[in-house]
């Protein structure tokens, strides 16, 4: 069973009598005996307590739940979600932190996908708890994550043993590290946790041998992850509270983790007497210590009161030869989960374990810029995988780090690792998100970072102060885009200059969604027939910008967000519509916007369209009036000259267009005085139509006089005026398009 769950759910050690024999005799008596096991925290009897408690109550869901947690904290993901998928999917109102655990383990199973209902389940139920939303971010970039993005090449080293081996920490030119393996003999059977070995710290030499390390660091109970610093000369380390002989406990009976501090004497060259840190307690755990290279700043892991989550990483600054007052590193860092082990590098660095931030489950690795204060990374896979992967250490881009991922024999072993470049670039790009009318932060916009070609790199949601920030590389081209409930999402780009630090600054403004949009929807003149394949454009009167290119779907339908408008602005758009062998349109819409919601052009606007051919008389189209000229004369009138105007709007509305505009008279008179009146008039007409603007190829008059009469109303034959007026007509029809 792995070592690694002690430590990162509780952080406490407790050291139960009970032997593997003596359970054994207590298993008939009910699940009593399992919950007391269970209290002290000795897993492995209490799961088998459990286990046989069920056979003689086959249908009880609280036994069930019992196992499916005993499973969970010996790190066993693919038993545990058996359990708990028994008894959660059938009930609803459960305890939520069993919804977590769910998802917890499912997500360490790899069951993605399952894991994300559970994450919003428990969410629903506890909407403060931030990791919800952190987690279904990680499952929804778990592509991303699984990518070998940072080119890194791992592999198990050979001094493993078939028990828990973990947390290696550099010692000079070898190297240390925390195992179970058995070691001397400690003064009980063993660890009542999962019944293995208790932990000492062990050395590897440049032999590859290894060996048990001093004696005064190493004592009866659980030595754990440390820090060598001062050029071999000064450590400090995890161990029980186990001073001066005497094992502390706390008010409710269990042993915390302590960090003690000890010196090697030059003369010597032995490790001395070991002393506590200063921020001991009985009542809470210290461990896990990382340093700074001046050995001023010291970075722990703590479950103190007062914390973010489960186990938070603290730091402490020496001075005047004392340590201060711890202080939670705070946000970024910290979740509601656990965030352990760390190491730091460089002093620009900190790597640290997490099960709160976006991850591939279990513990995950992730690198903090301490100089920044900025951009927790997930190192992805291969460093990371579905189960626990904590404790790395590295030097120049070559390193160690602790996982139990499937082939390490159900225990934690540790892997090496060369990786091709830095996991933190030195270029930052970041920002603000705003509310772009009422000019406010905006928190929780989701944020994301995609490259030249479009692929997804990185997302983040804005903080609580609205600030986003992504690692980038320098001399590329990237493109952020924003995104929140209730708003438009927005997005730009960006190129990084060549140099090889910077800051690239750019704010976000996200426009208030009302819900304003034109809806239009185009069909046959006369009928429903919608018409596909329109071309819709539309501009804005009052700024010029074309807001709209597109066409009809196949229900003949556009839409167009009006992303930047409110309750109350006025609108002034033109709506063009355009369809080969359709006689196109064009529109001014005007419009006071009031309540939000979307606004229906058929309410205001004609939208049908005419279908046109060559001979199709654009006159009917239009609903041409007649053009009247005076007795004899072939001068446009007033009147005429605005229907005239109509034809001008069409031709100018269809520029493929080419009319013929032919002028006919009735059987009155004679034929040839008819035929040069009727010429004159249409050519007339032509003249006018070219003055407004129209090219003088696509139009030509021609006059017919009383050659091409519509009745029976011919020279000799009695008429009416009525009949008369029907031959006497202005034709324009289309001899081109």
């Amino acid at each position: 069973m792995k070592h690694i769950q002690f430590i990162i759910y509780l952080m406490v050690i407790t050291h139960c009598a009970f032997g593997q024999s003596s359970v054994t005799s207590l298993f008939s008596s009910n699940e009593k005996v399992g919950d007391k096991l269970f209290e002290r925290l000795a897993f492995v009897p209490a799961l088998d307590a459990y286990l046989l408690a069920l056979k003689n109550n086959k249908d009880n869901d609280t036994l069930k739940l019992k196992i499916a947690e005993s499973y969970r904290l010996l790190n066993d993901p693919e038993s545990a979600s058996k359990w708990y998928g028994e008894v959660l999917p059938q009930n609803a109102g459960m305890d939520a932190a069993y919804y977590i655990h769910y998802a917890e383990v499912l997500t360490s199973a790899g069951k993605y996908d399952e894991a994300k209902d559970w994450y919003l389940k428990y969410g629903a139920q506890t909407p403060e708890d931030g990791r919800v939303k952190e987690k279904i971010r990680g499952i929804e970039d778990i592509e991303k994550l699984n990518k070998n993005e940072f080119e890194v090449s791992i592999s198990k080293v050979d001094w493993n043993s078939e028990f828990s081996d973990f947390s290696p920490a550099y010692y000079g030119d070898e190297l240390l590290f925390v195992s179970a393996r058995p070691g001397k003999m400690k003064n009980l059977q063993d660890f009542k946790w999962d019944g293995s070995n208790f932990l000492d710290i062990y050395q590897v030499h440049d032999s590859g041998s290894v060996a048990s390390f001093n004696r005064n660091v190493n004592g009866k109970y659980h030595e754990g992850p440390l820090v060598v610093y001062d050029e071999g000369r000064k450590m400090i380390f995890t161990r029980d509270n186990y001073y001066k002989g005497k094992l502390k406990a706390s008010k409710n009976g269990t042993t915390k983790l302590n960090l003690y501090y000890a010196e090697r004497d030059s003369v010597s060259d032995q490790w001395g007497d070991t002393q506590p840190m200063p921020f001991n307690n009985d009542e809470y755990s210290v461990g896990h210590p990382a340093i700074s290279e001046d050995g001023l700043t010291l970075y722990f892991v703590s479950d103190m009161p007062g914390g973010k989550g489960g186990t938070d990483i603290y730091k402490s600054e020496m001075k005047d030869g004392n340590w201060g007052k711890p202080v939670n590193l705070g946000e970024p860092v910290n979740t509601e989960g656990n965030e352990m082990f760390p190491f730091l590098n460089n002093d620009e660095e900190l790597f640290f374990a997490s099960n709160g931030h976006p991850g591939l489950g279990g513990l995950d690795i992730y690198v903090f810029d301490v100089i920044k204060n900025k951009n927790v990374v997930n190192l992805g896979a291969p460093i990371n995988s579905t189960l626990d992967d904590f404790g790395l250490i590295i030097d120049k881009q070559e390193g160690y780090f602790s996982s139990n991922r499937d082939g390490g024999k159900n225990h934690d072993d540790i892997y090496s690792f060369t990786a091709e470049r830095p996991f933190l670039t030195s270029y930052i790009a970041s920002g603000t998100v705003y509310d772009k009318t009422s000019k406010t932060i905006l928190d929780n916009v989701i944020v994301k970072l995609y490259d030249e070609g479009g692929n997804l790199i990185d997302s983040i949601y804005s903080d609580k102060n609205g600030k986003y920030a992504f690692a980038v590389d320098t001399g590329k081209k990237y493109n952020i885009k924003a995104d929140k409930d209730n708003y438009f999402p927005t997005e730009l780009s960006f190129k990084t200059p060549n140099s090889d630090e910077g800051l690239w600054e750019n704010d976000l403004y996200l426009n208030n969604d009302y819900g304003f949009q034109l809806v239009g929807e185009v069909v046959l003149k006369g009928t429903d027939e919608a018409l596909p394949g329109v071309q819709v454009k539309i501009t804005d009167n009052f700024t010029g910008k074309n807001i709209l290119t597109a066409q009809t779907d196949n229900a003949g339908g556009f839409v167009n967000p009006l992303e930047d408008k409110k309750p109350g602005d006025r609108v002034s758009y033109q709506i063009q519509l355009q369809k080969d062998g359709y006689l196109g349109k064009n529109f001014v819409f005007n419009h006071l916007l009031k309540e939000p919601g979307p606004i229906y052009l058929k309410e205001f606007l004609d939208l049908s369209m005419d279908k046109i051919e060559v001979g199709t008389d654009i006159g009917k189209l239009v609903d041409l009036k007649p053009i009247y000229f005076d007795l004899g004369k072939s001068n446009i009138r007033k009147d005429a000259a605005l229907e005239l105007d109509k034809v001008v709007k069409v031709m100018k509305e269809n520029p493929s267009l080419q009319i013929e505009l032919g002028a006919h008279t009735d059987s009155r008179g004679s034929a040839v005085s008819n035929e040069k009146l009727s010429d004159k008039r249409a050519k007339a007409s032509a003249a006018y139509i070219i003055s407004q603007g129209i090219d003088a190829s696509r139009i030509t008059g021609k006059g017919y006089g009383e050659s091409q009469l519509i009745n029976e109303c011919a020279d000799g034959v009695k008429c009416s005026e009525e009949q008369h007026q029907n031959n006497r007509r202005t034709e324009f029809k289309v001899v081109k398009m």
